[in-house]
């Protein structure tokens, strides 16, 4: 698997790669783009890449070779934009999307009074490669697995890294979580049921129980409809709906309202919330409810109006 990813990497980032390297910077490919490599042996175009260092810094250090960072980015013409609170710089290479996030820890306020969202929480930037700490704050394991970068005489070396055993997690078609905050955040129930949707994977029997005791007050529809339309859509919201009356699992009530969407099956391709209209109408759904997705969804009403009229 190693030796795909070297050789579908593109030379002229690996040259990039190389030079900053050569600065003192260290690079773990991490995320979706290697938990995808190992699913379908392709490299994707999405690089998640945890920094770090040659050596431990001092925070004020690392600061200062964040800036270093950033600065030479601008010379070689490449436009980063920094995101200030996570501290993680973005710009495009090529074909590549490319993000350099410092490794950072996330703590959760336990006893507030204010459900929990996907924000909730404030965060340290950690110096040292510890993968085992540093990517603890991550979802499941199939998402911690790590592609660790050296270059030896201009030679670029990747090796894996996989506190987590997220490998035999893909291997063994099973979600595992990474650690304990995972119901901390209510996006992560919405993702879960995501990859199993997509991924047709089974839930761990410590990620079941969690699933059943979230508290899904703080989950914003803009979430809940990200994670779906990843998804298959109408089988994301049977399954999330489902769960979520089943067990009586406290949910935004604004969620709560488009239950209706989990009472719907249907196969096509759905893409867009004017895909999603095209089904209700389809399926004589009252003007209502209609009406209730088009406003959480925040479509024009002409929009739904246009759906309406060419349904019939």
């Amino acid at each position: 698997m190693l030796s795909v990813f070297c050789t579908q990497l593109n030379h002229e980032f690996k040259d990039l790669l190389n030079e900053l390297y050569e600065l003192g910077f260290r690079f773990t490919l991490t995320g979706g783009i290697v938990r995808d490599l190992f699913m379908t042996n392709n490299l994707g175009h999405d690089f998640d890449i945890e920094l770090s260092f040659e050596k431990d810094l001092f925070l004020d250090e690392w600061k200062t070779k964040r800036d270093e960072l950033y600065q030479y980015l601008v010379a070689k013409g490449l436009n980063p934009q920094v995101a200030p609170k996570f501290g993680v710089i973005k710009f495009d290479f090529k074909h590549y999307n490319v993000e350099l996030a410092p490794a950072r820890k996330e703590f959760y306020e336990l006893n507030q009074t204010k459900s929990f969202d996907h924000s909730n929480f404030d965060i340290t930037f950690l110096t040292s490669r510890d993968l085992k700490v540093n990517f603890q704050r991550r979802d499941f394991t199939m998402n911690a697995i790590g592609i660790h970068l050296d270059f030896e005489n201009n030679k670029l070396k990747a090796s894996l890294e996989d506190p987590f055993n997220g490998v035999n997690s893909i291997k063994n078609n099973e979600l595992h979580i990474c650690g304990d905050n995972f119901s901390l955040d209510p996006v992560r129930f919405a993702r879960a049921i995501r990859f199993r949707n997509k991924y047709e994977m089974i839930y761990s029997s410590k990620l079941s129980s969690l699933l059943l005791k979230m508290d899904l007050t703080g989950l914003s529809s803009y979430y809940f409809f990200y994670e779906a339309f990843k998804a298959s859509f109408f089988k994301f919201t049977k399954e999330f709906f489902e769960i979520v009356e089943v067990n009586s699992i406290p949910l935004n009530p604004t969620i709560s309202l488009l239950s209706f969407l989990g009472k719907i099956s249907n196969e096509d391709t759905i893409l867009t919330h004017k895909d999603v209209l095209h089904v209700l109408v389809k399926n004589k759904i009252e003007k209502e409810k209609l009406e209730l997705y088009r406003s959480t969804a925040g479509i024009k009403k002409s929009v739904l109006a246009d759906v309406a009229k060419n349904a019939y």
